[in-house]
């Protein structure tokens, strides 16, 4: 089996420098058996207004935390400090867990005392459990649900209530 790889990144402007940032990165790569390549290490850019969220994965919003993404492969770890290194927002962080996700790998943090990383376990838990609901329905999030009773009338799509409905 083929050894899984590392992909670090850090983040310009922030309270660790970026050489302390990458030494912790690497000792949390070296204690998971993981395999750093050369050129997988990447530096962001201090964030600004508006750079979060899905925002950041715009070759315009971050390009060096969308090339990280897009060097990736399928059982490759993103590593970084903290999520709050990835995006601000811990919505946004998790957002973009999702695009590491939908290129089969995985995001793993150095410090896992960071106070960021409970907030993103817990957005993270929270879109699969609405993952799992929607699913459990066979409801696609742009379906109009009707009830039997219902069928063959025209669903509410909102705006004022007609007189005599509900």
């Amino acid at each position: 089996m083929a050894q899984r790889k590392a992909v670090i990144f850090v983040r310009e402007g922030e309270d660790l420098s970026v050489d302390q940032q990458e030494a912790l990165c690497r000792d949390f790569v070296a204690a998971k058996s993981l395999l750093l390549m050369d050129g997988y290490v990447f530096s962001g850019k201090p964030l600004r207004r508006r750079q979060h969220g899905s925002w950041a994965l715009t070759r315009r919003g971050q390009p060096e935390l969308f090339g990280a993404i897009v060097a990736m492969r399928a059982g490759d770890t993103l590593v970084s400090v903290a999520p709050r290194f990835i995006d601000h927002e811990p919505l946004g962080a998790a957002s973009i867990g999702f695009s590491v996700d939908a290129v089969g790998g995985e995001m793993a943090f150095a410090d896992a005392s960071d106070p960021s990383v409970l907030q993103f376990g817990a957005m993270r838990s929270m879109f699969a459990h609405h993952q799992k609901t929607i699913s459990e329905f066979k409801v696609q999030p742009t379906d109009t649900v009707l009830l039997p009773a219902h069928r063959g009338t025209v669903p509410f799509t909102g705006g004022m209530v007609p007189y005599g409905y509900e």
